[in-house]
């Protein structure tokens, strides 16, 4: 059970057995995380947020699409992660999430980093930690992956972003 309190902006979870704290990073904070950001007039999706030059591009989709690989993989080659699974933006804004990731363990043998990760209690992931990041930088766009034995690239519409997104 979570009780927000809006004005004083505090939280109380209770749970039936003690949370390790590594669960109460996520998944626990990301509803708790996405209400106050609601309450604060931002909005918040279920996507990736990858740093390239200087801002921040959203990676959207349904799950087992390969938005956590396509982070593993953008930090894996030095890049920086704004989040892994809940962007939150205010207007043209992206906000730093946490400075985390989880993958399958099969996909981390893939990638070679099986080293960097620890289990998540309860879960069929594992979890690797982010690098520093700007906790803002300026929104640049969505991407939207998605499987397929062709590589390419289209710009979509705004109405198009609206849809693929709700």
């Amino acid at each position: 059970c979570m009780v927000l309190e809006r004005g004083d902006r505090r939280v109380r979870v209770t749970t039936p057995s003690p949370i390790h704290p590594a669960t109460m990073v996520h998944p626990y904070l990301t509803p708790i995380g996405t209400m106050f950001a609601r309450w604060d007039g931002r909005e918040s999706f279920h996507a990736a947020g990858l740093v390239v030059r200087g801002g921040v591009w959203g990676v959207v989709g349904e799950r087992g699409v390969g938005k956590s690989s396509l982070v593993a993989l953008w930090t894996m080659a030095g890049g920086q992660a704004m989040c892994d699974d809940v962007l939150v933006v205010d207007e043209k804004t992206a906000c730093v999430g946490p400075r985390v990731f989880d993958v399958r363990p099969d996909t981390l043998k893939v990638l070679g980093l099986e080293d960097a990760a620890s289990p998540v209690l309860g879960r069929e992931k594992v979890r690797v930690r982010m690098g520093p990041v700007q906790s803002e930088l300026p929104l640049h766009g969505w991407l939207f992956p998605e499987w397929s034995d062709v590589i390419s690239c289209s710009r979509l519409a705004g109405s198009d972003v609206l849809q693929r997104s709700a």
